[in-house]
């Protein structure tokens, strides 16, 4: 299956990606297009990039942002709420490396993970909340 590359920004690719991961378009450009496992992840880092409900079209699409950095949110909290977006990508998604870095003053998390799917996929992630 293939799918459009998207930037840094979320926008669709076209023409080439300058040094911050942001496409331009010049004229006669084509889509970028991705396939495999670099579709893979960037499926899953969109779910995870969406707040549960923000998006009209698909309402359950994506993760409870309060579940992140809400009042007594702990790791494991977290973690849940990672794996939940992953299984809306892939239900055979298993969790195989978390962890988390959390700044109490600025209320900003940021989340690694990894994750393998029944296919033996394998994707990385690293979000930022804040």
């Amino acid at each position: 299956m293939k799918g459009f590359q998207l930037d840094k920004n979320g926008d669709v690719a076209m023409g080439a990606l300058d040094n911050e991961g942001i496409a331009h378009n010049s004229a006669g450009c084509r889509i970028r297009m991705i396939d495999g496992n670099a579709l893979l992840t960037q499926t899953v880092q969109t779910v995870i990039a969406t707040n549960k409900g923000e998006w009209a079209f698909q309402k359950n699409e994506g993760i409870s942002f309060k579940n992140l950095l809400g009042k007594n949110v702990d790791e494991e909290m977290m973690k849940n709420e990672v794996f939940q977006g992953l299984l809306q990508v892939d239900n055979s998604f298993a969790l195989t490396k978390f962890s988390t870095e959390l700044d109490k003053e600025t209320r900003k998390v940021v989340i690694h993970f990894t994750a393998v799917n029944g296919g033996g996929k394998e994707v990385e992630g690293v979000s930022t909340w804040a």
